[in-house]
């Protein structure tokens, strides 16, 4: 489901204006962003919890050529 499909779905459900539901999952995402970015985990109850994580770097290949970047 994407972003659109979402939005459809619930105007259907909800019967809100499809701009105003488009406002609030903007909204939403966006406040989840700030709060991660400020090393808080949000947890929302019945679905799962977003929270950021620091993991040890590691080398990439270039799958044309096989450098190591």
């Amino acid at each position: 489901m994407n972003k659109q499909e979402l939005i459809a779905k619930i105007v259907k459900d909800t019967g809100a204006t499809k701009v105003l539901v488009g406002k609030v999952i903007d909204g939403t995402i966006e406040n989840i962003g700030k709060a991660l970015k400020m090393g808080d985990t949000v947890p929302f109850v019945g679905f799962g919890t977003f929270k950021t994580s620091i993991r040890k770097a590691r080398v990439a290949r270039n799958p044309r050529t096989g450098e190591a970047i």
